[in-house]
């Protein structure tokens, strides 16, 4: 088998990939898959037209950012069923620049909310397009919006807060079921690892436990971990918001970072951290 690492440039490309997202988050089972992938009517057709939506959303989102990078493990021996079939992908970023305004924020002008989002009246149409197609966007308003903003603030809101300066983000990483095991991980890694170098950057993943021991293998460490709080702070929750805390309970993410290459350290309890440097 020859696995051949290649970059996703159409968006035939990209729903394959978003395909395999699809079957290795529902198995074994990811409950973050919930907050990605509204599902409005719980049938095969419901399914299909909600991941459908997925990829349609996704793409825009990635169309719109120019730093934003997909890149996908293909068998290009494979001629028979699995032909074209995409095995492992991965997304990475890739800012030369914060995309959160930088170390001078406060100078910018521009408004960030809770999620790391640029407040649209700054007339940037770029950052406008993003905040509009945001996971809580395609959430009508309600307990579920409130439910899923509180869960990506959490996991995904210290990046805002630390990471204003040039870096490199794993947002997602996956790999078919049948397919574990293969190395493909690794070529997914090699290839971050080769723009991080050329960058001199540092890098960040927000990690779930199945990815720890690989990043820890690449010079990422765990700085802190996120256990999902879903305690609802306005009264009493409702159905909804009990679903889902349901469905999230117990999770936990961890958030590794990585220094610059040219640093030529990892990091260690009791490093002065960039974020920290006054």
């Amino acid at each position: 088998m020859a696995p051949t690492l290649r970059t996703v440039t159409t968006f035939k490309e990209f729903c394959l990939v978003i395909d395999c997202m699809w079957e290795s988050y529902a198995d074994p089972y990811n409950p973050f898959l919930g907050i990605m992938v509204p599902i409005k009517e719980p049938t095969a057709e419901g399914v299909a037209t909600a991941v459908q939506g997925l990829k349609e959303r996704f793409w825009k989102s990635h169309k719109a950012d120019k730093d934003d990078y997909w890149v996908y493990i293909v068998n290009v021996e494979d001629q028979g069923e699995g032909a074209g079939k995409v095995l492992a992908a991965a997304n990475w970023g890739f800012y030369e620049a914060s995309p959160f305004g930088g170390e001078k924020d406060g100078e910018s002008g521009e408004n960030e909310d809770k999620n790391g989002n640029k407040d649209a009246e700054n007339g940037n149409e770029e950052e406008k397009e993003k905040k509009d197609n945001s996971i809580m966007s395609w959430w009508p308003e309600g307990e579920a919006r409130e439910f899923v903003q509180t869960v990506i603030f959490q996991v995904f809101g210290t990046r805002a807060t630390r990471m204003t300066r040039p870096h490199a983000h794993l947002s997602k990483m996956f790999t078919l079921p049948d397919h574990c095991g293969r190395g493909y991980g690794s070529l997914l890694m090699d290839y971050g690892m080769s723009k991080i170098s050329e960058m001199d950057v540092e890098a960040l993943v927000e990690a779930s436990a199945g990815g720890v021991s690989l990043y820890e293998k690449y010079g990422f460490r765990t700085i802190n971990k996120v256990l999902v709080d879903t305690t609802y702070k306005n009264g009493k929750p409702e159905f909804i918001w009990r679903k889902m805390a349901h469905e999230c309970k117990g999770e936990t993410t961890w958030w590794m970072w990585k220094p610059k290459p040219s640093d030529g350290v990892l990091y260690k309890p009791g490093m002065e951290l960039p974020w920290e440097k006054k």
